[in-house]
């Protein structure tokens, strides 16, 4: 079981697992009802068929957390330039192996609020068996203070977890990539 430090990560965890004895479920059998008091803090995206990526579905929170309500945009119009490549090539391995990932890293909400946020990041597969999206569950875990610029960006990466579902894991995936050094108003730093 990977090293959730949320609860809810680890329910929704449990809930994907069950869909399919633990091999990668259809998105169809992602049940939004039986799920539903998670979808909040959940968003879906898909790989568009001109490339790319677009947020097939977001909730309230998630749209809570950006300043806005992304289901429908492009991945690219809520990332940085600067990450575009790194995200793409992260989704693509996951999907390809396909793979999870626990992360936790110090972002700023739209607000411009420092949070502490753990992502769980799961696959899901489509009508000829491909996975072509994911689900990302996320989950604040702590707020503190207002951090320079404004709006939301995601940044410093404090802890990342490859989840093996029984397909293996990339050797030099992009996003294992490490970046920057955990915000230090938040002591003791989250591992």
């Amino acid at each position: 079981m990977p090293d959730f430090r949320d609860g809810r990560s680890a329910a929704v965890f449990k809930f994907w697992l069950s869909l399919n004895a633990g091999n990668v479920p259809h998105y169809k059998d992602w049940d939004e009802v039986k799920i539903h008091k998670f979808m909040r803090d959940s968003f879906i995206v898909q790989r568009h068929m001109e490339g790319g990526y677009f947020y097939r579905f977001a909730g309230t929170g998630v749209g809570e957390f950006l300043g806005k309500e992304v289901t429908g945009l492009a991945l690219d119009a809520m990332l940085q330039p600067r990450d575009w490549h790194r995200a793409h090539a992260s989704i693509d391995d996951l999907l390809s192996f396909p793979c999870g990932v626990l992360l936790r890293n110090i972002t700023r909400t739209a607000t411009g609020r420092m949070a502490r946020v753990e992502f769980l990041i799961l696959p899901l597969a489509a009508d000829h068996d491909a996975c072509d999206r994911i689900v990302v569950h996320m989950s604040v875990l702590e707020t503190r203070g207002y951090g320079a610029g404004g709006g939301p960006e995601f940044g410093s990466r404090i802890y990342l977890e490859w989840i093996d579902l029984g397909a293996g894991v990339p050797d030099d995936a992009i996003i294992a990539e490490g970046e920057g050094e955990p915000v230090s108003e938040f002591s003791p730093p989250l591992r």
